[in-house]
C-alpha cells in the first residue's frame, strides 16, 4: 500500500470587470404564435494571479497569470407555438462568439409544455449549451489549471441538457415545482497531470432532482417563505480513463 499526501500553499487573487449592452425584440403576430430575438455585446477584463508559496514533491505550476481583455458577442432566436390551450411548443437557437478564442458556437434548444388542467404543467426540454474557458474555469475546478498557455488549442466546453419538469399552482399564493435533469458534458477542460495545462480531454455526467415550494401566507403558515431541496451526482473523467471522479463543486 502506498500513501501519497499532496500539500501546497497557494494565494489566489482575481478581479473581473464586465460591461454589456443588449436588446430584445418580442413579436406577437397571433395569440398562438410568438417570436423573440435578442443580441448582446459584452466586454470582459479578467485578471487572475495564482502564486504557489510552498509545496511538496508534486509539480504544481509556480505561478499562473491570466490577464485577458476580450469580447463575447451573443444572439438568440426563439419561436413559441400554442396548440389549443393544453400544449405549447418552443424552439430556439443561440449563437456565441469569443474574440479570445476566435470561435463561434451554435446551440439549438427545444421545449414542450402540456397543461392537462388549469394550474398544472408538465414539460420536457432538451438543448445544447456551451461555455468558453474563462476566469471561473480556473477557480471553480478545485485543482490548479493553466489556461494561459496553448490557448489557441482550447475549445468551448459543451453539454446536452435534458429536463423533465412538473409545476402546480396549489393555491393563488402557493406554488410547487419538481425537476429531474440529466446532463452529458463533452470537451470538458481538465488539467494535464504533469504540467497542469488545460486540455479539452474530459467528459462529464450530472443527474439530479430539485424540489421547490413557495408560499405567500395562505397555505400552511401566515408567512411568506420558500423551500428548496436539491440532490445531484456530478462526475467527470479524462477520455483515456475508466474510473469517474466526483466534481468538488
Amino acid at each position: 500500500m502506498t500513501l501519497i499526501i499532496i500539500l501546497f500553499i497557494a494565494k489566489l487573487k482575481y478581479g473581473v470587470k464586465r460591461w454589456s449592452s443588449g436588446a430584445d425584440i418580442h413579436f406577437y403576430p397571433f395569440s398562438w404564435l410568438f417570436f423573440k430575438t435578442g443580441a448582446k455585446v459584452q466586454a470582459n477584463n479578467n485578471d487572475v494571479n495564482w502564486d504557489i508559496s510552498w509545496r511538496n514533491y508534486i509539480e504544481l505550476p509556480t505561478q499562473i497569470n491570466f490577464n485577458a481583455q476580450y469580447m463575447h458577442n451573443s444572439a438568440y432566436w426563439q419561436t413559441r407555438l400554442r396548440f389549443l390551450k393544453q400544449v405549447e411548443y418552443s424552439m430556439g437557437l443561440r449563437y456565441d462568439y469569443s474574440t479570445l478564442y476566435n470561435q463561434a458556437q451554435w446551440n439549438p434548444r427545444t421545449k414542450i409544455i402540456y397543461s392537462p388542467v388549469p394550474g398544472v404543467r408538465l414539460w420536457a426540454s432538451s438543448g445544447l449549451y456551451s461555455q468558453f474557458p474563462d476566469l471561473m474555469t480556473i477557480i471553480s475546478r478545485g485543482e490548479p489549471m493553466d489556461i494561459t498557455q496553448r490557448s489557441e488549442n482550447l475549445k468551448a466546453e459543451k453539454a446536452v441538457h435534458n429536463i423533465l419538469g412538473f409545476d402546480w399552482d396549489m393555491t393563488e399564493n402557493s406554488y410547487l415545482k419538481v425537476e429531474v435533469y440529466n446532463r452529458k458534458i463533452s470537451d470538458l477542460l481538465v488539467a494535464d497531470e504533469d504540467s497542469y495545462l488545460a486540455e479539452n480531454m474530459g467528459e462529464g455526467l450530472a443527474n439530479g432532482i430539485e424540489f421547490t415550494l413557495q408560499n405567500s401566507g395562505h397555505l400552511f403558515l401566515p408567512y411568506n417563505f420558500w423551500a428548496n431541496y436539491s440532490y445531484s451526482v456530478a462526475q467527470y473523467k479524462r477520455q483515456d480513463e475508466l474510473h469517474w471522479n466526483i466534481f468538488r463543486f
